[in-house]
């Protein structure tokens, strides 16, 4: 419906602007053509609208999640906020920091060695979500601080090396300036 009233709205455009005719074109082609690119950004207005307040909706079930305590809900939930709005930063960063914060808890108690698998493939879905949001809002430093902390926690912790400590040292620098 949208590209059909996108066409029609741009094709009374091309009519009404077209000089090479001598034909009078009527000021009710110049209506039609407004009303239909008019139509067209409504649609285009309520769908990002409505995709907006789906991923409110879930980001909203996934924080309730997070507070009662049923994690695997939550990362469910914070899926389906980030397919509803795949390019808004601060649904991927939201679902990184609560991952983290979860995922830390659990290292800092004592863990028996079974459970490292798990602290290892979450530390890489934070990673994995922190690098999402820093790629679609380069500017933010506290995605970078954020960032840079996953980093030194799945160096040390989980894997136990230093590993891009130094890259981890750079992006905490930079978000600590800004």
């Amino acid at each position: 419906i949208f590209y059909l009233f996108l066409g029609v709205g741009l094709a009374s455009v091309h009519l009404a602007r077209n000089e090479t005719t001598e034909e009078k074109i009527s000021f009710g082609m110049k209506k039609i053509a407004i009303i239909a690119i008019t139509i067209a950004l409504s649609f285009t207005g309520m769908y990002y609208s409505w995709k907006h307040f789906q991923a409110e909706y879930f980001f909203g079930q996934a924080q309730k999640a997070i507070v009662a305590g049923d994690f695997q809900t939550a990362w469910i939930k914070y899926q389906k906020t980030i397919e509803s709005m795949p390019y808004e930063y601060v649904y991927f960063h939201d679902y990184a920091k609560d991952l983290f914060d979860v995922t830390s808890q659990h290292i800092k108690n004592v863990l028996p060695t079974d459970t490292v698998d798990i602290l290892e493939t979450n530390m890489q879905e934070v990673i994995l979500m922190y690098e999402k949001a820093r790629e679609l809002s380069p500017l933010q430093p506290y995605v970078h601080a954020n960032l840079a902390l996953a980093y030194i926690i799945m160096a040390t912790d989980v894997y136990g090396t230093t590993q891009r400590l130094e890259e981890a040292k750079k992006l905490y620098e930079w978000g600590m300036e800004e």
